[in-house]
C-alpha cells in the first residue's frame, strides 16, 4: 500500500489514510503469524478480515480519487506470467526457493519472473525454469502478471517464529507454499533443488581442477572433499574446522567454499574458492565427492547435484533443515544436549554456556566422528 499513500498524500484526507493502512497493514500480518490454540486460532482468523476490509475500504479511497495506477495496480492479467520477488539472499534460502519456482513453472507452462539483487543472479543464471530480474531496477508493472508472490516477507520466517522450537516443516516446503505450490505439486517436482551448468562452467571447472592439480579429474589420486567451514552466523560454526580440514587432507584433496583463505589450513592438496565469482564456486560444488558443511548455503548447494554430504548441526534442526537432501548423514549432539535444537540466534545467548557465539553442542562433534561418517559418504 505505500506506493498509493504516496501518490494521494496531498488529498485532505490523506493523514488520517495513510495512519489506517499502517495500523491495518501491521494487524494484517500480525494475524498472519498464526496462533497454536484452536480459540486464538480463529479470533486472528476474525481479526484478519476486519483489518483486510480497512484495507479494502483504504485501497477505494485511494483510486477514486485517480492519482494512482500502473506500475502500482492491484488488478491482474489472468494470461500473465507469475512474479516472485526477494530483495535479500541468503544464497542457501534462495537455492532452497528453487524448487518452488519449477513447480509454478511447470504449472503455468512459462519460466517464472524472479526478481532479486543482481549480485545473487548466477544461482539462477542457466535455470529455464526462470528469467531473472533485477529488483533494483527499473519498477515492474505487476498489473502485468496473473500472480505475485512477495517472498522479501519471509515465509520461513513467518511459519518459524512463533513455534520455535517445534519446526516441523523445512524451509524448501514454506517457500513453496509461500508461492501457493501444494505439497501435492512439490512432492511431483521431487523436492529437488536443480542448479543448472553452462559450457563455460564446464570448462572452468576442468581448468580449476587441473590447474591446481586436486582431485581424480584434475589429475590427482585422491578423492575430492568439499568443506563450507563456516556460516553467516557464527553461533553454527564449530571451533575445530581448522582441525578437521586438516585431518580430511591427510587421505583426501580438499576444496574449501569460502570467501576469503585467511585463517584457514593450507598445504599441499588443499584450495580454496575465495576470490572466485559465485557461480563459479557453485558449478565447482559438482566436481567434489563429498561435502562437509555447517548448516549454510553450500549444504544446500551440494543438494543440486546429489553430492553426499556430511552435515554438521547444532541449535538448529538437522531433520527439517536437510529433508530435501537424499544422500546426507547429520552429526547432530541431540543425545547430550536437551536444549537441541533450541534455534537460537546470534543476539540471544547460549542457554548452556551463556556465549552468543560458540555453541557447545557444534563443540561436541568430534573429528573422528566426521572422518568417519565422510569414508561412509564417500563409499556410498
Amino acid at each position: 500500500m505505500a506506493p498509493f499513500v504516496a501518490l494521494g498524500r496531498n488529498e485532505p484526507a490523506a493523514p488520517l489514510r495513510s495512519a489506517l493502512i499502517r495500523r491495518a497493514s501491521q494487524g494484517y500480518l500480525n494475524c498472519l503469524r498464526g496462533r497454536r490454540r484452536p480459540l486464538s486460532f480463529v479470533l486472528a482468523k476474525i481479526q484478519l478480515l476486519w483489518w483486510m476490509l480497512i484495507l479494502d475500504q483504504c485501497y477505494r479511497s485511494l483510486t477514486s480519487s485517480g492519482k494512482t495506477g500502473d506500475p502500482f495496480s492491484l488488478t491482474r492479467n489472468p494470461n500473465g506470467r507469475v512474479l516472485v520477488a526477494r530483495a535479500m539472499g541468503g544464497i542457501g534460502d534462495l537455492l532452497m526457493m528453487e524448487p518452488g519456482l519449477e513447480a509454478n513453472a511447470i504449472r503455468y507452462r512459462q519460466p517464472v519472473d524472479f526478481a532479486i539483487p543482481r549480485k545473487f543472479f548466477p544461482i539462477f543464471e542457466h535455470n529455464p525454469h526462470v528469467n531473472l530480474i533485477d529488483i533494483d531496477g527499473p519498477p515492474i508493472d505487476i498489473s502485468t502478471y496473473r500472480r505475485f508472490f512477495n517472498l522479501s516477507q519471509c515465509p520461513a520466517t513467518r511459519y518459524e517464529s512463533p513455534r520455535v522450537p517445534e519446526i516441523k516443516k523445512g524451509r524448501v516446503e514454506t517457500f513453496a507454499q509461500g508461492m501457493q505450490v501444494s505439497r501435492n505439486r512439490l512432492l511431483k517436482q521431487g523436492w529437488r533443488i536443480n542448479h543448472f551448468l553452462s559450457t563455460d562452467d564446464e570448462i572452468f571447472c576442468d581448468d580449476f581442477l587441473k590447474r591446481h592439480g586436486i582431485g581424480k579429474a584434475g589429475g590427482g589420486k585422491r578423492p575430492l572433499v568439499g568443506v563450507q567451514p563456516f556460516s553467516r552466523d557464527s553461533y553454527k560454526d564449530h571451533p575445530n574446522i581448522a582441525e578437521m580440514i586438516r585431518a580430511i587432507a591427510k587421505d583426501n584433496d580438499v576444496l574449501i567454499f569460502h570467501h576469503v583463505a585467511n585463517g584457514l589450513p593450507e598445504g599441499e592438496g588443499i584450495v580454496t574458492t575465495a576470490g572466485l565469482p559465485l557461480g563459479h564456486s557453485l558449478a565447482l560444488v559438482s566436481r567434489i565427492e563429498a561435502m562437509v558443511s555447517v548448516d549454510s548455503a553450500f549444504l544446500h548447494a551440494a543438494s543440486a547435484f546429489d553430492v553426499p554430504v556430511v552435515a554438521l548441526f547444532g541449535p538448529t534442526d538437522a531433520r527439517t533443515l536437510t529433508r530435501h537432501h537424499r544422500r546426507v548423514k547429520t552429526l547432530w549432539r541431540q543425545d547430550n544436549f536437551a536444549c537441541v535444537p533450541c534455534w537460537r540466534n546470534e543476539d540471544k545467548a547460549c542457554a548452556v554456556s551463556g556465549l552468543r557465539s560458540v555453541s557447545p553442542c557444534m563443540a561436541a562433534i568430534r573429528t573422528d566422528e566426521v572422518l568417519s561418517a565422510l569414508g561412509e559418504m564417500l563409499a556410498t
